[in-house]
């Protein structure tokens, strides 16, 4: 039962991510900012970006959309295993691997499309940690979560 839960908030989540421009001399600073500020969605978004990118593909948005349903079609709710700590641990860790290969300029097709992997890696690891944060929550907190979301919509298109 939980793992069909976990599953519907994974598709959930992967469909909210929208498209964010990339700029490869400003990815580095966004995927920090976004993990430093616990964002997993921005770091999902900047990083699904990136691949797309990377992937040296003509049309990045379409690229990105594709990766998109790469991400909900190979999902397995019951291989995901482990607690938000282990996954916190290993979003870190690919974040780490990523942030020390965009810090090399100059790349081969090769080297680009092993970074895209590592991003696309990264943005996994940050849908998968931001599940667990969800499962991890009472029923609700969720609720009332929700609620102050619906309540905060109307008002987020007048900023």
């Amino acid at each position: 039962m939980k793992n069909h839960r976990r599953k519907a908030l994974y598709y959930g989540y992967v469909k909210q991510l929208k498209y964010l421009r990339c700029r490869p001399d400003k990815l580095s600073e966004q995927l920090r900012t976004a993990f430093k500020n616990g964002q997993t969605k921005y770091l999902a978004e900047y990083a699904l970006a990136g691949s797309a990118f990377f992937m040296r593909v003509k049309d990045e948005p379409q690229g990105f959309q594709n990766l998109q349903k790469r991400l909900i079609k190979s999902y397995r709710a019951y291989k995901d295993k482990g607690k938000y700590v282990s996954k916190k641990r290993d979003m870190t860790s690919k974040y780490n691997e990523v942030m020390r290969d965009l810090r090399k300029t100059a790349r081969t097709e090769e080297q680009s499309i092993a970074t895209a992997k590592m991003l696309y890696e990264l943005a996994d690891c940050a849908v998968r940690t931001a599940v667990e944060e969800a499962c991890d929550k009472p029923a609700e907190e969720q609720t009332e979560a929700e609620e102050e979301d619906i309540e905060l919509s109307p008002q987020a298109g007048f900023g």
